[in-house]
């Protein structure tokens, strides 16, 4: 599985590669761990109180169904992080760190939001930066 992790039942000791001799059963895709970083639930917060300030768009009920399908996106994310490219704002302050991004778009319009986050392969764990609509400039490196 290109770019996920796998966990396999077994071990190799017969010498063969383990996808010649394991049935894909046998293999799972290794969820990561996701967390959010205070800057990222306050995006979410943010567009959450947005959406329900308009009730003329649907309200709550947008907000809800908003919600329910970043959800989804975090889903995807925890899959297969290494999925998804790199942001443009990526080795602007620490070379180090690898600043990805996945692009939401949850309705058909053409503008979307950009998950900024880091992958942490030792521990499997994606941490979740910022969430920026891509109207938004790039992010600065006084809003990191």
């Amino acid at each position: 599985l290109r770019g996920g992790r796998t966990r396999c039942t077994g071990d190799d000791r017969d010498g063969q590669a383990p996808q010649a001799r394991r049935s894909t059963t046998d293999c799972k895709l290794m969820d990561y761990e996701l967390l959010l970083s205070s800057e990222a639930e306050r995006c979410i917060e943010d567009q959450l109180l947005w959406y329900e300030a308009d009730e003329t768009r649907g309200g709550a009920e947008l907000a809800d169904r908003w919600l329910d399908l970043l959800d989804t996106a975090f889903d995807t994310l925890r899959q297969n992080p290494e999925r998804y490219g790199f942001a443009p704002e990526n080795g602007w302050w620490l070379p180090e760190i690898s600043i990805r991004q996945m692009r939401f778009k949850p309705w058909k319009t053409p503008s979307a939001w950009r998950i900024l986050y880091v992958t942490d392969e030792q521990a499997a764990r994606v941490t979740v930066l910022q969430i920026r609509h891509e109207r938004r400039p790039l992010l600065p490196e006084t809003e990191q």
